[in-house]
C-alpha cells in the first residue's frame, strides 16, 4: 500500500489548547533559566478581561528585555526547548522576521494573507532601548512600523484582502513590494528594522520599546516602570508574569480595553491550522 498524508484540521478550541501548551512550556523554561518574559498586547487583555484567550484570538504575544531575549537565543543551542518546540529568531535560516517565535514543529498553519506556510507559534518581541528625545523616538518607531508594513505587503499573496475594495487598493502596492523583496532579498526590510532595534545598544536610555514589530509611537514605555517587580495574571487557569503597570500601558495602547470591540473587528489571522497524519 502507498502511504499518503492526511490532515487533521484543528478547531479554535484545539488551537487555543496548543497555543497555551507552547506558552506554558516557554514560561516554565524561562523560570528555570531566570529569564524574564511578560504577557503583552492582546494576550494580556485576554488575561485581564477573560482570564484566558480573547475568544476570537488565535495568537499569543510575549515581550522580553533584549538581554534576556539574546540569552534565550544562546541558551537553546545547548539546552533546547522541549520537543516539539523550537525558537526562531532573525538570522536563522529561512526565517525573515525581526522578532522571535516559539513554534510547534508538529502543527502547521496556512494563512490566507501570507504566502509563507509555517508552524503554529507564539510571538516573542524584544524590548530595546530607544531615544530619550521624544520626536526622534516617534520618528524611529514610525519608521519601524512602516518597514514592517512594507514587509507584510511584500509577503502577502497578490489579489488578497479582507474585502474587494481593500484587495483592489492593496494589490498594486503589494506587487511593488513583492518585486523589491525578490530583487533585494526577503530580509530587505526586516534587516533595516533589526538595525533600528540595535541603534541604542549599550546606552541606558530612559525609555524602551518593541521596535521589532510594534504599535509605532505608542510603544515607548518608561524603563523604571518596566523594572518594577512583575505582576502575575491568570491565563487559562495558570499564573503568568507581566509588567507591574499593566493597566497603565494597556490604556495607553488601547484606551478602554475592557470594552469589547464591535463584532466586525472580532477576527483572528484567517488561517487553517492542522496536524499531518499518515494513512493508507
Amino acid at each position: 500500500m502507498s502511504e499518503k498524508m492526511n490532515e487533521e484540521i484543528l478547531t479554535m478550541n484545539s488551537v487555543h489548547e496548543c497555543l497555551f501548551n507552547i506558552l506554558s512550556m516557554f514560561a516554565d523554561y524561562c523560570e528555570s533559566h531566570h529569564l524574564r518574559y511578560d504577557l503583552y498586547y492582546g494576550t494580556l487583555i485576554g488575561a485581564v478581561r477573560h482570564k484566558g484567550f480573547i475568544p476570537w484570538d488565535d495568537d499569543i504575544d510575549v515581550v522580553m528585555p533584549r538581554t534576556d531575549y539574546d540569552r534565550l537565543h544562546e541558551l537553546v543551542k545547548t539546552e533546547p526547548l522541549s520537543s516539539p518546540l523550537e525558537l526562531k529568531t532573525f538570522g536563522d535560516p529561512d526565517y525573515v522576521l525581526s522578532f522571535g517565535k516559539i513554534i510547534n514543529t508538529e502543527i502547521f498553519v496556512e494563512e490566507e494573507l501570507n504566502d509563507t506556510d509555517s508552524n503554529l507559534w507564539i510571538d516573542i518581541f524584544p524590548l530595546d532601548n530607544v531615544s530619550d528625545d521624544e520626536e526622534t523616538c516617534r520618528k524611529e518607531l514610525a519608521k519601524a512600523c512602516s518597514l514592517a508594513h512594507k514587509h507584510s505587503l511584500g509577503t502577502a499573496p497578490l489579489w488578497s484582502g479582507t474585502s474587494i475594495a481593500r484587495m483592489l487598493l492593496k494589490t498594486p502596492v503589494s506587487a511593488i513590494e513583492h518585486a523589491i523583496l525578490k530583487n533585494r532579498g526577503n530580509t530587505y526590510y526586516t534587516k533595516q528594522i533589526d538595525d533600528l532595534c540595535h541603534k541604542y545598544d549599550g546606552i541606558e536610555t530612559k525609555y524602551i520599546a518593541n521596535v521589532s514589530w510594534g504599535l509605532g509611537d505608542k510603544e515607548r514605555i518608561l524603563r523604571e516602570d518596566y523594572e518594577k517587580p512583575q505582576a502575575e495574571v491568570e491565563f487559562e487557569g495558570k499564573m503568568f508574569k507581566t509588567i507591574h503597570d499593566w493597566d497603565k500601558y494597556l490604556r495607553l495602547y488601547y484606551g478602554d480595553y475592557m470594552q469589547l470591540p464591535p463584532e466586525s473587528q472580532r477576527t483572528g489571522h484567517s488561517m487553517k491550522v492542522y496536524r499531518k497524519k499518515c494513512g493508507d
